[in-house]
């Protein structure tokens, strides 16, 4: 099912610009180790480039499909995680309620993540039992941390991406980037929803009448962002913003990033790459794992939050927009590399 010197590589397939950056890093770090993954061939098509990457094959993959519509599981998936020497887990919200997380395998390396959100102690306890047999744990905030940091095996450092070495040069570019994310479809959030949508086909009016340029970006077509863009270019009454979608150039949608002045980030990694880009970035929160980041940056600027969203009546997005600016995060560049410091040991001793 998987070669002995093969590492099975576990992450987030379905073409999101941050997960696919993610498993660049990997392949990019270790290019004389040999990677399988499990793919769907629709999402595994940014990672063709790489020699060291190998994805399961068609008959595997029927093979899964079979077992998951007759046993509810994925056979396939789970003999190769169990097989393989190694395994390198990489993701950012890999431990949400209810999702599951089992430990198929001791020899496992958890790299980039974040705990939650969750609902119970009991979800917690469990995923901590399953953490306490991995080979080494890397949280990307000091809140998951130390939920776990009882735990010897787990560390934290800054998001990978902070550290990704295949940043474009950097330019103050002009206009605005706004990355943007289907905010009905989180059940939490469809509140916020026609307040989302409306003011950012608000902000692309006003930077039409001020001739400023802006791009609307999709990370994730197949979590809603392109649909996303369409609800507001549907309320815009200029339609005149350029629609940046990632189809799998992972540096391509980097240089329309790396063009914006701007960076308006709904999206967790939009804010992370626009502060590796050293852009003005202007968080808008979905989610706590952004407040804790920007806790742990020590983020002294403005963010739209939009679970408080109601709240927000006299809200304007250009005011904020304008009064954006960057953020040193050197020091997190620096300490992000950490994220590999137990993968680098082992995968020196197992070439």
């Amino acid at each position: 099912m998987i070669g002995k010197k093969e590492i099975y590589l576990k992450a987030y397939f379905r073409k999101n610009v941050g997960d696919d950056l993610f498993v660049r890093c990997v392949a990019e770090r270790y290019p004389n180790v040999s990677f399988r993954m499990f793919a769907y061939p629709a999402f595994a098509k940014p990672f063709a480039q790489f020699h060291n990457i190998r994805n399961i094959g068609k008959v595997g993959l029927f093979i899964d499909r079979a077992c998951n519509r007759i046993t509810g599981k994925h056979i396939c998936r789970q003999l190769m995680e169990k097989s393989a020497p190694a395994v390198v887990h990489i993701g950012g919200s890999i431990f949400i309620e209810p999702y599951q997380f089992s430990l198929l395998n001791p020899n496992t390396f958890v790299i980039g993540c974040n705990f939650g959100p969750y609902r119970t102690e009991a979800y917690r306890r469990s995923v901590f039992s399953e953490l306490e047999r991995a080979k080494d744990v890397c949280f990307r905030d000091r809140y998951s941390y130390e939920m776990f940091s009882s735990l010897n095996n787990v560390r934290m450092a800054p998001d990978v991406l902070f550290a990704y070495p295949g940043y474009p040069a950097l330019q103050k570019g002009h206009g605005v980037g706004i990355s943007v994310m289907s905010i009905d479809k989180r059940p939490e959030l469809k509140h916020a929803a026609e307040k989302y949508y409306s003011e950012i086909a608000r902000t692309l009016d006003e930077c039409a009448r001020m001739q400023i340029p802006v791009k609307l970006f999709s990370f994730c077509e197949a979590e809603g962002d392109t649909e996303a863009i369409r609800e507001i270019m549907a309320r815009s009454k200029t339609k005149c913003a350029e629609v940046c979608e990632y189809d799998g150039d992972m540096d391509a949608i980097l240089h329309k990033l790396n063009e914006c002045e701007y960076i308006v980030a709904t999206r967790f990694h939009a804010m992370v790459i626009g502060w590796g880009l050293s852009k003005k970035v202007f968080p808008v929160v979905y989610s706590n794992k952004q407040l804790n980041v920007m806790q742990d940056i020590g983020y002294r600027g403005s963010c739209w939050d939009l679970k408080k969203a109601e709240a927000d009546s006299d809200f304007n997005l250009m005011e904020h927009i304008m009064a954006a600016g960057t953020v040193d995060v050197k020091d997190c560049q620096q300490h992000a590399q950490e994220q590999f410091e137990a993968l680098d040991r082992y995968i020196s001793e197992f070439a």
